[in-house]
């Protein structure tokens, strides 16, 4: 068994409800941009349990503890979880191994837990890449970053699917409110068009129907949460 499966199977021990929510932008890029901080409980590795105020920033992967006029940093290697209390909203997230940047080597990072209910999962994580381009103004070679977000399915010991992702922007900021108030859609596509043949196995059939018939897209997170939901209540 991997360190993935083991970690997994350690997760839907840690969660005994169904997690299910509304599709929710980043922590740190709400209302202020960033900097905002909210009420929230860290389970450290060294068994230590913090509540207070706490912030994680996606784009660096860092989670932030509120001390005063100082901020105390933790990363996935030390953490097991976290929840961030937004309202009447609940968000939890998980530290899994998981090869992010396909390296062939698995590392710790923060998982989003979207939906769990027995042994079913869907997940999402945020990733940090950049590419080399020139300032068509200075004619100079610049670092342009590429931020993305990653919807995954989780199924007992199956290890963590890719499915979805989100569109890449060259603007760490570029989850903006429009002037109208909306949000803009980062632009979910699907990665893994076969991954709902073998993620459904069997009831496949059922669930495309249940799909059809209630207009969904499986490249909508929403959408995605209702047809594994649907999924779990007839396996």
């Amino acid at each position: 068994m991997t360190p993935s499966s083991i970690a997994l199977i350690a997760l839907f021990l840690l969660i005994p409800f169904s997690s299910i929510g509304q599709y929710e932008k980043p922590l740190n890029l709400d209302k202020k941009a960033s900097g905002d901080f909210f009420p929230g409980i860290i389970q450290l590795t060294s068994g230590e349990r913090i509540e207070g105020e706490i912030e994680y920033n996606y784009v660096t992967g860092i989670l932030y503890e509120k001390d005063g006029k100082k901020t105390k940093p933790y990363t996935a290697t030390n953490v097991i979880f976290f929840e961030v209390t937004q309202g009447e909203k609940v968000r939890k997230f998980y530290s899994l191994p998981f090869d992010i940047f396909q390296t062939g080597r698995e590392q710790l990072s923060f998982f989003e837990v979207l939906f769990e209910r027995n042994s079913v999962a869907i997940l999402s994580n945020y990733s940090l890449s950049y590419k080399r381009t020139e300032n068509r103004t200075t004619m100079n070679e610049v670092k342009v970053f590429l931020k993305s977000e990653n919807i995954y399915l989780v199924k007992g010991s199956s290890g963590i699917l890719p499915f979805l992702k989100a569109g890449k922007f060259s603007n760490l900021n570029a989850w903006k409110p429009r002037k109208s108030g909306r949000e803009r859609n980062p632009g979910f596509r699907v990665i893994n068009k076969d991954l709902p043949l073998f993620f459904f196995d069997e009831h496949y059939e059922g669930v495309l129907t249940y799909i059809d018939q209630n207009q969904l897209k499986l490249n909508k997170v929403q959408d995605l949460v209702k047809a594994v939901e649907y999924y779990v209540s007839i396996k």
